[in-house]
Formats: C-alpha cells, sequence, structure tokens
C-alpha cells in the first residue's frame, strides 16, 4: 500500500493499492482522528492473508514474530533528520487503537499502547484516554465493518533502511533493514495471543545534514516525493513509473524535464486528482 500521497512514488511493481494516513494527523500534542479517512479498504488488505496463516497453508513474513497473522505493508518517506514520517509514528498506531477499542473493547494487546519507543511516555499517556471518544464517534456501519473484518487487534511494526557504514550503497548493494516493534509488547511470550500487523516502511535513507556525497553524480534529497505539485512540472506517479526506463536514460535535467513535457502533451496516462483507495495487497509467503 502506498500512503498518498507521497508513498505513492516508491512503489515501482505489483498491483498499486494506496491508504490516506495523514502526517498532519499525527503531529506532536495535536493528534486527531478523521471517521472521513477510516482507510476500511486498508483493513480489509490487511486481514486478507489471516485465514491462510490460521489454516498453516501460509508461512509467516521473515523477521515477524509467530504470533503475526495477515498483514500489510504501507509505504511512505520523511524529510531529512527523521526515520518515519508522523503518519507513522502516531497517526497508524492511534488509526490501529482505535479499531481495535471498538473490536475487542481495548487498544492494544497487552493493555497499554501500541506507539513507537521514540514516542514519550507522557505524550502516549495523554493520547489514550481520547481513544474510547474516537471509537465512540463512529458511525454504526463503520462499527459493524470493523467488527466483521477484524479478527486479530491491529500491530504497527517499523522497518526503514538500516544507514551504510560507509555513509552510501554500492550500486545494487542490498539494504539491511531495521525492525522496531511497538512499545511495552512481548511478542516473543509464547502465550501472546495473535495480531495482524501493518509493517510501516519508510523509503527514506537518514543521511548526515549535508545530504551530498562527493562520488555521486546526483543528490538525495530524503523524502522528496512529497509536495509533488511544487516540483513534478505535472508529472504524476504512475505516468513515472509506467515511463521509468525512458527517465533511467536521461543524462541531465534537461533532458528529463523534455521528456515530462512529451509525456503531458502526449496525453501520457495521469493519475486522477483523488485516487480510489483500493482493496490493497498482502503477500503472506516469507
Amino acid at each position: 500500500l502506498g500512503n498518498l500521497r507521497n508513498g505513492a512514488w516508491y512503489i515501482q511493481s505489483g498491483p498499486r493499492r494506496f491508504a490516506t494516513f495523514k502526517s498532519s494527523d499525527g503531529h506532536s500534542r495535536q493528534i486527531t482522528f478523521a471517521p472521513r479517512r477510516l482507510n476500511l479498504s486498508a483493513l480489509r488488505t490487511a486481514c486478507e492473508g489471516v485465514a491462510a496463516h490460521v489454516a498453516g497453508a501460509a508461512a509467516r513474513p521473515a523477521g515477524l514474530p509467530g504470533c503475526c497473522r495477515g498483514g500489510a505493508v504501507i509505504v511512505d518517506s520523511t524529510r531529512q533528520g527523521k526515520r518515519f514520517p508522523d503518519s507513522f509514528t502516531r497517526t497508524v498506531p492511534v488509526w490501529c487503537m482505535v479499531l481495535n477499542q471498538v473490536a475487542f473493547g481495548h487498544p492494544a494487546p497487552n493493555g497499554t499502547h501500541l506507539f513507537p519507543p521514540w514516542v514519550a511516555a507522557q505524550e502516549a499517556d495523554l493520547i489514550l484516554p481520547q481513544i474510547p471518544g474516537f471509537a465512540a464517534a463512529l458511525p454504526d456501519e463503520a462499527v459493524s465493518t470493523i467488527r466483521a473484518t477484524l479478527p486479530f487487534p491491529l500491530c504497527p511494526v517499523w522497518a526503514c533502511p538500516d544507514p551504510p557504514e560507509d555513509g552510501d550503497y554500492a550500486a545494487g548493494e542490498d539494504r539491511t533493514v531495521n525492525l522496531t516493534f511497538a512499545e511495552g509488547l512481548d511478542f516473543d511470550a509464547p502465550e501472546h495471543e495473535p495480531v495482524v500487523p501493518l509493517v510501516l516502511v519508510s523509503a527514506s535513507v537518514l543521511e548526515n545534514k549535508h545530504g551530498d556525497r562527493p562520488h555521486r553524480s546526483w543528490r538525495y534529497i530524503q523524502g522528496a516525493g512529497d509536495d509533488e505539485e511544487g516540483w513534478s512540472r505535472g508529472l504524476t506517479y504512475d505516468v513515472f513509473w509506467a515511463n521509468v526506463a525512458s527517465f533511467a536514460k536521461c543524462q541531465n535535467n534537461e533532458q528529463t524535464v523534455a521528456l515530462i513535457e512529451s509525456l503531458s502533451s502526449g496525453g501520457a496516462r495521469r493519475a486522477p486528482a483523488a485516487p480510489e483507495i483500493g482493496s490493497g495487497w498482502i503477500t503472506p509467503s516469507g
């Protein structure tokens, strides 16, 4: 799932599905829950693989605890100096806790919270009392859908690339990924109840404040996919990925701009202004 709008620029292949978890709903000490962005399609996606896991027909994804069933991957990026956007740090955890509250009467499997370790305990304590109110405000139809769809509590898992030891990745080099689990959850406990994981993948590589590397012919800008109207010259993510081989052949900015203009004038397929949020996907195999 690409988290619109930024995350859509970082998904190259496979079914292109989307979610809308806004960072503006998760800014520190400004937490809101938007019922108009319930992301029920993301919920359905996460639960698609549960039956296969329960039946033993599919292995759990590598690196995830044995209590995980089904799940989904959501991709986004963030600006320089951060590993994860606020949408992943607070918006998605709050969403998980609200839906858990609706379905099971508690926000988290362990009775505490689902925030990552870098959210201060004091902040988590301020947000938690709001969860029952957020859940109670949902319309009856949404409540029925959540209870009928969610078999186990939702639980976020954070994934991001580790910075390379020498400060840069070589071409084609595999990137190690760091997984972080919600604070206070003991997934290793044999009696831990099953959970439906949401793997929140930040495509951003955390670099130093200068960002540039002397041996590069290009500049890496962390989170550059955001605010596309300010830089894309009308290019949209679906047109970009449909013509990515042509963009890779461009030798300079002038050629890139010319290609964008030719695609626009040639009536290339454009992303709709408000893409439909699809049912998404999950690959339950390791």
